[in-house]
């Protein structure tokens, strides 16, 4: 609570207003799920719920945080990412949101193997 009074502060929007950005930039309506099938594993593509969609925004938000070096503590790095995403700013959630599409791109041809 004390990083979201901090983004409240520098940005002057309520708390709804950030969790509402941060869900809307990183926003993914599909993943990548391993398949098997005929001893071989195919990558296909499907979509996701939005239950499904909220926990890999938060995913893709603690991975950045933990793979941020700088020696600050866990609570500003939190609040540096979520105040890039709010910025619209490159940051490193918008990196695995980016990759995750990629994949997805790549792994196209593999669709028909959701059923």
């Amino acid at each position: 609570s004390d990083i979201f009074l901090l983004i409240k502060k520098n940005l002057k929007f309520s708390q709804n207003i950030i969790l509402l950005k941060i869900f809307l930039r990183l926003y993914s309506k599909i993943e990548i799920k391993k398949i098997k099938t005929r001893r071989k594993t195919a990558l296909v593509p499907v979509f996701i719920s939005v239950r499904r969609r909220f926990f890999l925004a938060l995913k893709w938000l603690l991975l950045a945080v933990n793979k941020n070096k700088l020696q600050i503590s866990l609570k500003e790095k939190l609040f540096l990412e979520i105040f890039k995403l709010t910025k619209n700013k490159s940051c490193e959630s918008l990196k695995q949101l980016e990759l995750n599409n990629q994949n997805v791109y790549l792994n196209r041809a593999n669709f028909h193997y959701r059923w």
